[in-house]
């Protein structure tokens, strides 16, 4: 399975997220993205449209009540590209949360509780 994994994503690179491909939104999923297999849809849906994405926040539910919340900074070559990549990212959950071009700064931080993973970063409008 690992193997499997590697060979579909070996030639993605997150730095393509912010340094080759301009066109760029934050989007925001929630639910139950695991069990469901949605997560994965996501980020299969992202590369086989010839996007990137970076994971910006992603809170794992404690529960089989609580959902898990996604916010993903999804990335593409060009403006319709990324307008059709959003539209087919809305039937999986996916909403648009904000629009951006460039990050101030990169550092990451440590998790802001069990279960969540976070990057702090200001985002340029």
């Amino acid at each position: 399975m690992a193997s499997a994994f590697r060979r579909k994503y070996q030639r993605y690179n997150p730095d393509d997220v912010t340094d080759t491909q301009p066109h760029n939104a934050i989007v925001a999923a929630e639910g139950h993205l695991i069990d469901s297999q949605l997560l994965n849809a996501i980020f299969d849906t992202v590369i086989e449209r010839g996007g990137a994405f970076e994971v910006l926040h992603f809170e794992i539910g404690r529960t089989n009540q609580d959902f898990s919340r996604l916010t993903l900074k999804v990335s593409t070559p060009s403006a319709p590209a990324l307008a059709t990549l959003l539209e087919t990212l809305i039937p999986l959950g996916c909403h648009l949360t904000t629009s951006i071009r460039r990050p101030t700064s990169g550092r990451r931080c440590a998790s802001t509780g069990a279960g969540s993973m976070s990057r702090a970063s200001a985002w340029t409008p």
